[in-house]
């Protein structure tokens, strides 16, 4: 039992995860459209999560029993937000809309929204204005379910989880910077006009990294996706690395389960194709030659 789980594995390992293209990564335009909207993305909700009960506390003059309920009700509204954009995503992708249209327009509303909310909190002064807005700030932030944050799978399936970790981290990096930002503009929290500033440049940034991702961003799988085509001698000689490599770790295992057989019918296959499309090509360019032949003595 102990060599047949072994020859499993080895069976395993004959389909290896092609090698991360870092280079096609790191120089890809929507790669580069994702960084910069998930920098966005943590920039407004980061701030909002640690600066709205400050806020509303300080500005909006809510009482410190109340200002947990109030704080909370955005994220409650961003939860039941999520499902109706899901399914209206869903609902699009069935009715062939473009992938990286659904893509942009979701992330659109999540950020473009929430930055026009931002800029009205700078006129608004009674409470029940400040709860609506910054409701809606909080609660648009659902489309970006639906919007970049999904988009890496669109882009790369095989390296979705490795871009993911690449925007993720810079993207925090920016979330651990935001307070700090926030803090230098706001030295008296009770002062509107400050806060006002903090809000225009949210809602900036909110805007920017939007615009990036709808302008460079892509709902189409990448051509770095895939591995390189491999030659006929690259894919035999693979081939019958893997068979000693299984032969070596339990050959009576090996044997038995019939792994090396199928190794080797995958060895002839390969020729067998490779000798198939040359002999179908050479008749192809027999039977095309006395056509073009006839048409040229037509034609004269």
């Amino acid at each position: 039992m102990y060599q047949l789980k072994n020859a499993r594995k080895a069976e395993a390992r004959i389909q290896l995860k092609p090698a991360t293209p870092w280079g096609s990564i790191f120089s890809s335009v929507p790669m580069w459209a994702l960084i910069i909207v998930h920098c966005g993305q943590n920039w407004g909700f980061w701030f909002l999560m640690g600066y709205l009960p400050t806020y509303m506390q300080n500005i909006g003059g809510f009482a410190m029993e109340k200002t947990g309920f109030y704080a909370a009700l955005p994220y409650l509204a961003m939860w039941l937000l999520s499902f109706p954009c899901s399914y209206l995503a869903d609902l699009a992708l069935r009715r062939r809309v473009q992938v990286g249209t659904i893509r942009k327009v979701s992330n659109s509303v999540a950020h473009w929204g929430p930055g026009l909310a931002l800029i009205g909190l700078c006129f608004v002064k009674d409470q029940a204005g400040m709860v609506a807005l910054l409701t809606v700030a909080v609660g648009l932030n659902a489309g970006s379910i639906c919007g970049y944050q999904i988009n890496h799978i669109d882009l790369s399936p095989n390296f979705a989880g490795t871009m993911m970790s690449i925007t993720n981290c810079l993207a925090s990096v920016v979330a651990i910077v935001a307070p700090f930002v926030c803090a230098l503009v706001i030295t008296d929290e009770k002062n509107a006009s400050q806060w006002h500033i903090v809000f225009g440049i949210t809602a900036f940034i909110y805007f920017a990294g939007n615009l990036c991702f709808v302008v460079f961003g892509s709902g189409r799988v990448q051509s770095w996706n895939e591995p390189p085509a491999k030659s006929e001698k690259s894919q035999k000689d693979e081939l019958s690395t893997n068979l000693e490599h299984c032969h070596q770790i339990c050959p009576d295992a090996v044997h038995g389960a019939g792994i090396r057989h199928r190794l080797r019918d995958k060895i002839l296959h390969v020729d067998r194709d490779r000798r198939h499309d040359r002999k179908r090509s050479r008749v192809v360019q027999q039977r095309a030659t006395p056509v073009v032949i006839q048409n040229n003595s037509n034609s004269k």
